[in-house]
């Protein structure tokens, strides 16, 4: 019998830029998965247009994606505590341009988060180093406790 995959890793994620979508990110040794948090999950109450409102299943699996890792490609941490993803996934059946699709997508540290890790840029970086480390099948380093 077997449960939920363990959590390495957790945190709270925006995409670049004024204004965009706040995710929290969550890395198991099978994949990364993403949740879009809706705005009355933000602290800070967000200002733009709020989305439709969905119920039951359709809410769950609306914000919720997750990805294997077995898709990512590279990752890798940026400047200003980006981090960012290199994935080459399936196309779902669609005809043309071949089986897959290649995707690159930059998530940004949240403030709060960054407190917590000692900087956005550390943060993004240990981030990125889990993610590679699976990648390669090293064993992750150890968490001071």
């Amino acid at each position: 019998m077997e449960g939920e995959p363990r959590t390495l890793l957790r945190g709270r994620f925006a995409s670049p830029g004024p204004g965009g979508a706040r995710y929290e990110l969550t890395l198991s040794r099978q994949g990364l998965g993403a949740r879009r948090l809706e705005e009355e999950e933000e602290e800070d109450g967000g200002g733009g247009a709020r989305p439709p409102r969905r119920r039951g299943a359709a809410a769950a699996a609306a914000g919720r994606a997750s990805l294997p890792l077995r898709h990512v490609l590279a990752c890798w941490a940026g400047g200003m505590g980006e981090l960012a993803l290199t994935c080459y996934l399936p196309r779902g059946g669609r005809a043309g341009g071949g089986p897959y699709r290649r995707m690159v997508k930059t998530f940004r540290v949240e403030a709060d988060e960054e407190e917590e890790g000692g900087g956005s840029r550390a943060l993004a970086e240990r981030w990125a180093t889990a993610i590679r480390c699976l990648l390669l099948g090293i064993e992750l380093p150890e968490e001071p406790e």
